[in-house]
């Protein structure tokens, strides 16, 4: 599943990357337990549906992926 996942994504591998810098950022946490959850969540990669559907579409319409895209995420 994972390897098919990989290839899913290789179109918009800059965008996954910026996304989870963004998304890592978003969820820094100084109080411990929200950190190893939020640690638990970015090591399985959850959440990258709705980014890889964002990615997609904008790739489909030659729009250009922004902050402001990932604000809504």
């Amino acid at each position: 599943m994972a390897k098919i996942l990989e290839e899913i994504k290789a179109p918009i591998s800059e965008e996954m990357k910026l996304f989870e810098e963004k998304f890592y950022q978003s969820m820094l946490s100084s109080v411990p337990l929200l950190d190893k959850i939020t640690q638990f969540i970015i090591a399985t990669k959850g959440k990258q549906m709705r980014p890889i559907l964002v990615s997609f579409s904008s790739k489909n319409d030659k729009a250009r992926v922004s902050d402001l895209s990932w604000s809504f995420l």
